[in-house]
């Protein structure tokens, strides 16, 4: 069965499309998903669209349609952790979904599953962060250029394992950062498919790992283009870490 990897936006997900030997084209649901071989492994790979609704239905045709044994979604996202910085990798080995506030449940509990968050793998977790650290020390300075670096103040980026939020939100409020992080354990980073995507994955007892670039601080004060930063920069971390990762399964 194949591997699943997901990204939200085009730009995401362009450098993984230009190395995969595709055999096959499928549009289903207004989303095109891309049947081949990706760095020697049989893959799926879709873009899923932004929000939580796009990324569970993205989610839902890669596992039943296409049978995929696990599912990678990757990407950028806004920093909700202070020690965090452009350019450094969250690996999730747990997602909430941070607007969810059902009548009767806890606070981001989603009705009819216990807790509040979705586990991701721990063997995934763990193989990430691993692929993260190899492309980081080994791969960087070759595929991105120092200008490039040096644009988004990018030096030493570091891999952070924790909980990933997601909501239809994109926030950019210091205050609402603070009012998450009160609330929600080992917070690293915020945004707007993951959780949502590690929920039908559960459902359907498929193994996840999400991966994000931390883009921005999702405040206020950013300095970064957030277009020019997954242009330039994000899509080449996105690349290498999940082309580490595919090749240590």
């Amino acid at each position: 069965m194949p591997i699943g990897v997901l990204c939200a936006m085009t730009e995401e997900i362009a450098l993984l499309r230009g190395e995969m030997e595709i055999t096959e084209r499928e549009t289903v649901g207004g989303r095109e998903f891309l049947t081949g071989r990706l760095y020697g492994r049989e893959t799926v790979l879709a873009r899923s669209g932004i929000g939580k609704a796009a990324a569970a239905s993205t989610v839902t045709t890669l596992l039943d349609r296409f049978g995929a044994e696990l599912v990678i979604f990757s990407g950028t996202a806004g920093g909700a952790d202070p020690a965090l910085h452009t350019g450094d990798l969250v690996v999730s080995d747990r997602s909430v979904q941070h607007d969810m506030d059902a009548i009767g449940e806890a606070l981001f509990q989603v009705p009819g599953h216990e807790g509040s968050w979705f586990g991701a793998d721990p063997r995934l977790t763990a193989l990430a962060a691993d692929a993260a650290q190899r492309f980081f020390e080994r791969d960087m300075a070759q595929e991105l250029s120092p200008g490039q670096l040096v644009r988004f103040g990018i030096t030493r980026p570091q891999v952070a394992v924790g909980t990933v939020a997601s909501g239809d939100q994109f926030i950019s409020s210091r205050e609402k950062i603070r009012w998450l992080g009160e609330r929600i354990e080992n917070l690293k980073c915020v945004e707007m498919e993951g959780a949502a995507a590690a929920q039908i994955c559960v459902e359907f007892g498929v193994p996840h790992v999400i991966l994000r670039v931390i883009s921005d601080g999702a405040n206020e004060d950013s300095p970064v283009d957030f277009d020019a930063f997954v242009t330039d920069a994000a899509r080449y971390f996105t690349r290498g870490v999940v082309r580490e990762l595919i090749r240590s399964l």
